[in-house]
């Protein structure tokens, strides 16, 4: 990965570090040099890894001490067996390990990153450790809504439009992570994990044109796609227990806002230009509140955003530390 970002093995390094006797966190640590820089702490989403961001970390890095992790029970981490079996212990587990990760490597003061499920995740672990976090960004946050009865009748609909076997494997997905609590890694194709269909597919999703890799970075990713898949599924279970359908949830990111109004000038909220995450009952519900945060909307990208548009992205997180104001904040009030 080193090689990926132009950093040399001064500046980027990987680390393991054991938080409790039976937890191991992995992260990647970036420092361009030893000037003393605001810290940032980078949580990757649904079934990354500390890699995740690694487009960004040159331009990043520039203005922040970057660390970046693997979620608890996923990456490259430890695996205990069924930490959770609930929405509030799951949250838990990832906000625990979290505090006790920042705790041994000394961080008490920084600002918070999550894409996706990372950024649900740091949202909780705002909610309860706010006086650590000086800035939160979420990039296109999962759970920013509660559940709405309206966004369950368009999901389950859905199958209606598809064919006899589709039809059966949409909702066979469904009960499965939703009721089941299973990880969509583990939905009855472990046959996969140990044939060629699992290089197959691999490769197919990142010679896709939404990412635009290079060969090595292909390689690359794909190798780490292969190793992490075939581990034993444990922080991948989140999904069922945190989100409902239209990936709202029970205890969604509009109610810790709600909660922190002083804080609110401290947010920064981004999606894609074409992301597929619900933005505008986001927004709907942000409105409805009356709650200002600052939102940038990210050019040429989906819900990938670390992957498909890294400098802009970098770029509009850099502007919101430093309050210049060079990029234009969403106005979801009007739009």
């Amino acid at each position: 990965m080193r090689k990926m970002t132009g950093l040399s093995p001064s500046q980027l390094n990987c680390y393991d570090v054991q938080v409790d006797p039976l937890t191991v966190i992995h992260y990647t640590e970036v420092k361009l040099d030893d000037q003393a820089k605001p810290k940032l702490l980078m949580i990757h989403g649904y079934g990354g890894n500390s890699s995740t961001y690694y487009k960004t970390f040159n331009r990043l890095a520039s203005g922040f001490h970057l660390v970046s992790i693997d979620l608890p029970g996923m990456g490259f981490n430890s695996r205990p067996k069924n930490p959770f079996n609930s929405i509030d212990s799951c949250i838990d587990f990832f906000v625990i390990t979290i505090k006790k990760f920042v705790d041994s490597i000394g961080w008490s003061k920084f600002s918070l990153l999550g894409h996706s499920m990372g950024a649900y995740f740091s949202t909780h672990f705002f909610d309860r450790f706010s006086e650590m976090i000086e800035k939160l960004y979420l990039i296109s946050p999962a759970g920013f809504s509660p559940p709405s009865p309206q966004t369950k009748k368009d999901w389950t609909e859905r199958a209606d439009k598809m064919s006899f076997f589709a039809r059966r494997a949409y909702n066979f997905g469904l009960k499965s992570i939703l009721e089941e609590k299973k990880s969509p890694f583990e939905l009855g194709f472990d046959w996969i994990r140990n044939t060629f269909f699992l290089n197959f597919l691999i490769k197919k999703y990142y010679e896709g044109t939404r990412f635009k890799f290079t060969e090595e970075e292909r390689a690359h990713l794909g190798e780490i796609s292969k190793y992490l898949f075939k581990l034993p599924q444990c922080g991948e279970r989140c999904l069922g227990y945190t989100m409902t359908y239209g990936l709202n949830s029970e205890r969604p990111i509009i109610n810790v806002l709600k909660a922190h109004p002083h804080r609110l000038e401290d947010v920064m909220l981004s999606y894609g230009a074409n992301d597929w995450m619900d933005y505008s009952l986001a927004y709907r519900y942000l409105r409805d509140e009356g709650l200002l945060v600052n939102v940038y909307r990210i050019s040429e990208c989906d819900h990938q955003i670390p992957f498909q548009n890294p400098e802009e992205l970098s770029l509009c997180i850099l502007d919101f530390h430093t309050k210049e104001g060079q990029f234009e904040v969403f106005d979801y009030f009007v739009n």
